[in-house]
């Protein structure tokens, strides 16, 4: 049993209420996961729960032979396989052993770049050694979630048993592929969390690039390569150091390259042409009120609007949404179907929250206007109005201003704060993220020169 040495193994450094990292840790600080009410409540639906989408993943015809790898790429979420697509395409290009996973739910069959990847699914073994799991741990880790806070088995408590699944079927995936180097694009949920542990457990070199903009309440930065955009980012994760499991020591010796954003993006800026639209992003913390209460007033004062949710958004919010604001002057931008890039060759101004996307728009030279739509448990999370990156609206009537003043030109990008968050900005290196990261990893052990200058955390 030697998958249940190396999980117990894994959980006596990091438990569940570690390896769930944001319900597990920063639950009390984010009002937003405490209001939000599930449809079932109560443990014994939690578990069903669990149990109900672990095994609408079990496959029936598995393959267990050897593929052997030197990398083995995660990608949990559509964010996570655009930040590592431009990565993992020139890993391929150069003939590199590659294995690449994602969920299922991710991948579409029409897309070439999907291809690449291999769906996770399941075996019934998977399934009875992840409740053998539950079951004798599930005690322990209602005992710890009671003195938390009683929401989290009311509510969440399938967050935390999703660790069982992730440690079981990563420990079955590192088994075959025996990658020397594995590479995620999160690390604070349990999925990635789980694979970072076992690879480190089985000495397995880890990496992490860095997929979105980052707050001081994720976890320590605790790989072996981290690929962040810029010094933004290793500024935080500094303030990070604290928020490490006192049971799991830190790697010695992380090493740290500002590699910028790496997402493909069309950054070769082009003239505006005078039929762009104003573009507004949503994403699950924007309140639909607020929002029909946003599109009414640019419709009012006849501008044009171009709506995109985010990809994580359920098909359920984002019908309500266009049927809320159909009647309006505006069109809609579906991420499953439209590229961020064209998404942003269609507008001149992006509206958003608290979102990362203000940054990925100023790298793409579309000025972002950050403007709340509902309630934030943090005001300029990320920073990008106190840092110049965004222009920020507290009102409707300041944002009409802010648009108003975009259209006659008076608001330029400041490159200078672009690169504090993405640092290859208007570099050689802007637009080859991918080709600059490839080329440090295959360096890897080797001890050549790299591209760039390497930081020690």
């Amino acid at each position: 049993m030697g998958w249940l040495r190396r999980t117990k193994a894994v959980l006596l450094l990091e438990p569940e209420t570690w390896l769930a990292y944001i319900y597990g840790q920063q639950f009390d600080k984010l009002r937003h996961l405490q209001d939000a009410e599930p449809r079932h409540k109560g443990w014994y639906f939690r578990v069903a729960i669990w149990l109900y989408f672990l095994l609408k993943n079990v496959k029936l015809k598995h393959d267990s032979s050897q593929i052997e790898s030197d990398y083995l790429v995660f990608s949990g979420t559509m964010n996570q396989k655009k930040s590592l697509e431009s990565t993992l395409c020139e890993l391929k290009r150069r003939k590199t052993n590659v294995y690449a996973i994602a969920p299922r739910k991710i991948l579409t069959k029409n897309k070439i770049e999907d291809d690449q990847y291999n769906a996770i699914y399941y075996s019934f073994l998977d399934v009875l050694k992840s409740v053998f799991l539950c079951v004798l741990r599930l005690k322990k880790l209602r005992n710890q979630l009671k003195d938390r806070s009683e929401l989290l088995t009311r509510n969440r408590l399938d967050s935390f048993l999703e660790v069982y699944n992730s440690l079981v079927y990563f420990d079955r995936l590192l088994i075959r592929v025996k990658p020397k180097v594995v590479i995620v694009s999160n690390d604070h949920n349990a999925f990635n969390k789980a694979l970072i542990a076992l690879a480190r457990n089985m000495g397995i070199k880890t990496v992490y690039m860095q997929h979105a903009s980052v707050s001081d309440l994720f976890p320590a930065l605790n790989v072996d390569y981290a690929f962040l955009d810029g010094e933004s980012a290793l500024e935080t994760y500094r303030k990070c150091e604290k928020n490490n499991c006192t049971s799991n020591p830190l790697i010695k010796n992380r090493k740290v390259f500002l590699t910028g954003q790496k997402k493909r993006l069309n950054t070769t800026f082009s003239k505006i042409q005078s039929d762009k639209v104003v573009g507004l992003a949503l994403n699950a913390l924007d309140s639909l009120i607020e929002t029909e209460k946003l599109v009414r007033t640019l419709s009012e004062n006849e501008i044009r609007v171009r709506l995109r949710w985010h990809p994580g958004l359920s098909s359920k919010v984002i019908k309500e949404l266009k049927k809320t604001l159909e009647r309006y002057s505006i069109e809609f931008s579906d991420p499953k179907i439209e590229s961020l890039s064209d998404f942003f060759s269609h507008i001149r101004c992006l509206i958003a929250g608290n979102s990362s996307i203000h940054l990925e728009a100023a790298l793409s030279h579309v000025v972002p206007i950050q403007y709340e739509m509902g309630k934030s448990d943090f005001e300029d999370y990320y920073g990008y109005v106190r840092n110049r990156v965004s222009f920020g609206a507290r009102s409707i009537e300041g944002l009409l201003s802010i648009v108003e003043r975009v259209e006659s030109n008076e608001l330029r990008l400041d490159k200078t704060s672009i690169q504090f968050y993405s640092s290859t900005f208007g570099t050689e290196w802007e637009g080859r993220e991918g080709e600059l990261v490839c080329q440090i990893l295959m360096s890897i052990g080797k001890n050549p020169c790299t591209p760039i200058s390497c930081i020690n955390l």
